[in-house]
């Protein structure tokens, strides 16, 4: 696995009490062609890791980060509003917007 480039601790708030969790995202590594960067999420009871490719290592990057607030949006935790961290999100959006990706607005000039 290639080094790690980036990390973002968890907060999870459930009933039984409040536990850690990260996301991980690891430099993109070339296979053939294209370029793939490996995404590592976690906290108990939940685990997702997953590569995302790219034409070129700043594309894997990009569609990396970007992918991370579906990942954690499928999960039990998110759904149930334990998920404190991100000023209690109600929705995808919101989870985006706190990763630094806002939703896009009307049409492009």
């Amino acid at each position: 696995m290639t080094p790690l480039i980036a990390e973002r601790a968890l907060t999870i708030d459930r009933p039984d009490g409040r536990q850690q969790g990260f996301v991980r995202l690891h430099a993109p590594e070339q296979r053939d062609a294209s370029y793939w960067c490996t995404i590592h999420i976690s906290w108990p009871g939940f685990e997702q890791e997953t590569s995302i490719g790219g034409a070129d290592s700043y594309q894997a990057l990009i569609l990396a980060m970007k992918i991370v607030p579906t990942l954690i949006a499928i999960s039990d935790d998110f759904k149930a509003g334990h998920l404190h961290e991100f000023d209690s999100p109600d929705s995808l959006s919101d989870l985006a917007f706190s990763f630094g990706f806002a939703p896009v607005q009307g049409k492009p000039q």
